[in-house]
């Protein structure tokens, strides 16, 4: 069966730009980099973003956030360190900020915002082995500013409270994040270029999965024969009865049959109808109990349903409880047409079909066609 134009065209598209493909997904891979946002750029909601809803500590953070103005859960620090020492004028301008901010009274900062310096000058903490060397800002923020818009505030802040041999840096758990999801964002690029191009080349070159098109071609021709052949022996419109029987759709691989190898033979056939195919459950499933019986008792039912011929896999290693091939051929009293790469036989039923007749008559016929057809309990799984 020679395909349509559209379908010679495209098929000479795909081997003829074959070639692209790696370079296409690579192109879009820096499109998609460039073009679409990075992770730290994902929308963002404050302490929405930080704890699941509903809780009892989401609870007791809004109303925090209602009752001081920012929430009481620092998720930033401010750290500066002086091996040498922080003096007291240095500390005292630190905690001047820090009041300033809680008061509202620092440029450039949203109203609400809350700092808790903390300082080592007394040693009072357990295990300290330094004194005013250290100072410890919580910074508290409203909850309705983003942990973007937080770690910039939190960045500025850092800077006001800088002195000379204690420089401060924003850290704790928005920072931390925001800081992660940076360099995530930044070398996600190469990350996903090089494993898209590692396997990108692969499927395009790797032997594992290039099929063997010599065996293909060699299968399809054998096939394209043995359909002529079965078409110079039964007359246009005929019908054909396929075995081994699978049910239709979705029908998984068994042993070397696919779901849809069935379909073979009507792939090259042009005048000839086609058992297989019939949809699981209707009218056509019948065949499912059929081609489980004997093979006088499923002969005998399929030349009354009105088959012509009857074309049996011989290349499949499933089978589903029917009849052999060769106990076909000794109720039949005749050997089948077989395929070139012996995979394929056929058997000319209408001489069995006249013999029905004469022995059941035309009346006895129907009766079994009826019965045959009514027949869809046996389960094809």
């Amino acid at each position: 069966m020679r395909a349509g134009w559209p379908s010679r065209t495209f098929a000479w598209l795909v081997v003829a730009l074959g070639w692209a493909v790696v370079p296409a997904i690579a192109v879009g891979a820096f499109l998609a980099w460039h073009a679409l946002p990075g992770l730290s750029t994902l929308p963002e909601s404050g302490v929405k973003a930080l704890l699941p809803s509903r809780t009892a500590a989401v609870d007791t953070e809004r109303a925090a956030a209602r009752l001081f103005g920012s929430s009481l859960l620092p998720r930033i620090v401010v750290v500066q360190r002086n091996p040498k020492g922080i003096t007291l004028r240095q500390q005292r301008r630190i905690v001047d900020i820090a009041v300033r901010l809680d008061r509202g009274r620092l440029p450039s900062f949203p109203a609400g915002s809350r700092a808790l310096p903390y300082s080592n000058a007394f040693g009072i903490a357990p295990g300290a082995r330094e004194r005013g060397t250290t100072v410890i800002t919580y910074l508290g923020f409203p909850s309705e500013i983003t942990p973007g818009e937080q770690r910039t505030l939190a960045d500025r802040y850092a800077g006001l409270v800088s002195v000379p041999g204690a420089p401060a840096a924003a850290t704790g758990f928005i920072p931390g994040s925001m800081a992660q999801s940076d360099a995530v964002d930044d070398g996600l690029f190469w990350v996903t270029l090089a494993a898209i191009l590692v396997f990108g080349v692969l499927d395009q070159v790797s032997p594992a999965v290039i099929p063997d098109y010599a065996a293909t071609k060699a299968r399809w021709e054998s096939d394209g024969a043995f359909v002529s052949r079965v078409e110079r022996v039964l007359p246009s419109d005929a019908s054909v009865f396929e075995l081994p029987y699978r049910y239709f759709p979705e029908a998984p691989q068994v042993g070397t049959l696919g779901p849809y190898d069935l379909a073979r033979t009507y792939l090259h056939s042009d005048s000839l109808r086609w058992g297989w195919g019939g949809m699981l459950g209707r009218e056509a499933d019948w065949q499912a109990s059929t081609a489980r019986l004997p093979a006088p008792a499923m002969l005998d039912r399929v030349a009354a349903t009105g088959f012509d011929g009857l074309v049996y896999d011989l290349g499949s290693t499933y089978h589903a409880g029917e009849p052999t091939p060769d106990e076909i051929s000794t109720v039949l009293g005749t050997q089948p047409l077989v395929s070139r790469d012996r995979e394929l036989a056929f058997w000319d039923l209408r001489p069995y079909a006249r013999e029905l007749r004469n022995r059941l008559g035309s009346a006895g016929v129907q009766r079994l066609r009826a019965r045959a057809l009514a027949d869809r309990h046996e389960s094809p799984y």
